[in-house]
């Protein structure tokens, strides 16, 4: 039950952020945000469907990723290479 709870009150912070007028605090709070949910789910505190919500909501401060990550299905080396 602390565990749904804590989970709950990532999510609605999530929101709260997203929904605060565009300034530099917010970027700035987003961003932490996305990098503590990163860890959370790196340490398994919430699961892969609770990240990605809280990355959804936040989708306006989550950095690309590296097109070698974009695409899981191509290697990871040039394709002109030996």
């Amino acid at each position: 039950m602390l565990r749904r709870r804590q989970t709950q009150a990532r999510i609605d912070d999530a929101a709260l952020i997203r929904d605060f007028r565009e300034s530099p605090e917010r970027a700035a709070e987003a961003e932490r945000c996305v990098r503590e949910t990163m860890l959370a789910f790196t340490l398994g505190a919430i699961t892969a469907e609770e990240r990605a919500l809280i990355l959804e909501i936040l989708a306006f401060a989550v950095p690309p990723l590296p097109e070698s990550l974009a695409d899981p299905d191509r290697p990871p080396w040039p394709a002109d290479s030996p």
